[in-house]
């Protein structure tokens, strides 16, 4: 009887327990695949989270890459073995290793299709930071331009009141003159 071991893996950076006999290696190697082949998987349902997808789609295309290549290991082990008919052992390994060989070329195809992603999405995430920084500067610019024009308000006032002044002045002085010269006539 095999024991049941419980391994943590983290797939998109979401950790999972996982209790399982297979073996730690193995276990982590598939969690390895799923975490590269998410971003290409989780755009094949809209109807599950994109999570769900993601995990479960992974997940069977890494246990499913890692069971052909064990497969293929134990056939060529039966191929050393004399009590096996070692034509159709040889057809079967022949068989399974063309099918290793497909699974690895869509893997591959897959890997390239998430690196274009993963550019993609730095891309977006570096034009998003571009963007941020100059709303930012041109925020601190807008609030630089009401500041000054707050200043330059008052500095109107400021010669409004002034002029009103000088002006209020000017007419009193008028006035005295006026009174003055009445005064002397």
């Amino acid at each position: 009887m095999s024991d049941k071991k419980k391994i943590t893996v983290t797939i998109l950076d979401h950790d999972y327990s996982v209790v399982t006999d297979d073996e730690p290696n193995h276990v982590y190697q598939v969690a390895r695949l799923v975490d590269e082949n998410m971003r290409s998987t989780q755009r094949i349902s809209s109807k599950m989270s994109l999570m769900q997808i993601a995990v479960l789609a992974s997940m069977n295309i890494a246990d499913e890459y890692i069971r052909i290549k064990k497969e293929r290991d134990e056939l060529r082990l039966r191929l050393e073995n004399p009590q096996y008919d070692l034509k159709s052992t040889r057809d079967e390994l022949n068989g399974l290793m063309k099918a290793f060989d497909d699974r690895n070329t869509m893997y591959s195809a897959m890997m390239d299709e998430i690196e274009t992603l993963v550019n993609n999405v730095r891309s977006e995430e570096l034009n998003r930071d571009i963007i941020k920084d100059r709303m930012e500067y041109l925020n601190l610019e807008l609030q630089l331009r009401d500041d000054e024009k707050q200043l330059t308000d008052e500095e109107v006032k400021e010669l409004d009141e002034k002029v009103k002044d000088e002006q209020s002045k000017k007419s009193n002085q008028a006035a005295l003159e006026n009174f003055m010269e009445k005064l002397e006539n």
